[in-house]
């Protein structure tokens, strides 16, 4: 089931003409042998949002026996903090979600600890280095949500900081909770004409299960499906 619905997304993609945008499988909250389904089904891309539950997943018997090559890109979808950088550069290889200068830089520290102590011990899985990240925006006005820069912060940035072992790959926001699709569109927009006017070589990480169709419409480069795949 799980490989007809990715099937029927990329079949969707097509119709939209963006067969390139990437799909990032979300498995939190799945167990190591549903991940491992994904990666039989050569799916490369995997979003996780907490660093201990995919290190369990990936000490679990399907996915120890794995070849470093065999491994997916792994993508970090959670709340980027300053406590858990050094986790997450230790993991994954992209980050969608910093929302602060501070934790950016505790970010780019580990980055690079991990990326020259993996060059004298190669670590068990695949990465890519240099890591990179998405800083996240917070566009659809909703203070339940957890994490993000305001437009205003943004563009007070002087610069996307970047170093040999990280680097800037554009803007993620979410769409609004209530699943409202003219406010969903308002948001992607929002993100797109941000794209285009500070970050124009930047990537856009925007669209989940319930609006990922609009967030394609409005030009998103990688969507984020969990619930749809596992219904």
């Amino acid at each position: 089931m799980v490989a007809q619905r990715l099937a029927q997304i990329h079949s969707r993609l097509k119709q939209f003409k963006s067969p390139k945008v990437r799909v990032i499988a979300v498995t939190k909250g799945r167990k190591a042998s549903d991940l491992h389904l994904l990666i039989e089904q050569g799916h490369q891309e995997i979003g996780e949002s907490r660093f201990g539950e995919l290190r369990d997943k990936i000490a679990a018997p399907e996915l120890r026996a794995l070849k470093p090559e065999e491994h997916p890109v792994y993508h970090h979808i959670g709340l980027l903090q300053k406590g858990n950088a050094r986790q997450i550069a230790s993991l994954f290889s992209f980050t969608h979600s910093v929302s602060d200068m501070d934790s950016l830089g505790k970010l780019m520290e580990a980055a690079k600890r991990c990326r020259d102590r993996e060059e004298r011990n190669p670590f068990p899985i695949q990465r890519l280095w240099p890591m990179k990240y998405f800083i996240q925006l917070r566009l659809s006005g909703e203070d339940s949500k957890a994490g993000g820069m305001s437009t205003e912060e943004f563009l007070n940035l002087s610069s996307y900081p970047q170093n040999d072992s990280l680097l800037f790959a554009g803007l993620m926001t979410m769409g609004p909770e209530n699943n409202d699709p003219h406010q969903t569109r308002e948001v992607f927009q929002q993100l797109r004409e941000l794209k285009d006017k500070q970050a124009p070589e930047g990537l856009l990480s925007m669209g989940m299960s319930r609006d990922w169709e609009i967030a394609v419409e409005e030009g998103a480069d990688l969507i984020r499906v969990g619930r749809l795949l596992f219904m």
